[in-house]
């Protein structure tokens, strides 16, 4: 499965998509973004709506693939992206209310 196949649930349109079902039989895990705090450059600070059942080393949002180092329980991490994107353009994508895929 690409990223972008699984971004396609990331668009917060409330249906179902199987490669959402195909994600979480890989351990995947859902959740949204409840507040961004930019640091320098391309990274910063994510908070999210649930705490994470395992740790996890990356997410995707819309596509674009983001490193982040969890624990157990966590609700808010560090991340970075390491790409082509600008920051005005990450900043569009990851805000609050957005559904990202935690891997």
């Amino acid at each position: 499965m690409s990223q972008q196949e699984t971004s396609k649930d990331m668009h917060g349109d409330g249906h179902g998509h199987p490669e959402g079902a195909q994600a979480h039989a890989l351990g995947a895990v859902m959740n949204m973004v409840r507040s961004v705090s930019w640091g320098q450059g391309t990274s910063g600070t994510l908070s999210i709506a649930t705490a994470l059942p395992r740790p996890c080393s990356s997410f995707i949002a819309s596509g674009i693939l983001f490193q982040i180092q969890t624990t157990v329980g966590a609700t808010s991490f560090p991340f970075t992206y390491h790409g082509p994107k600008t920051r005005t353009v990450l900043q569009q994508i990851l805000r609050p209310g957005t559904n990202i895929l935690l891997q």
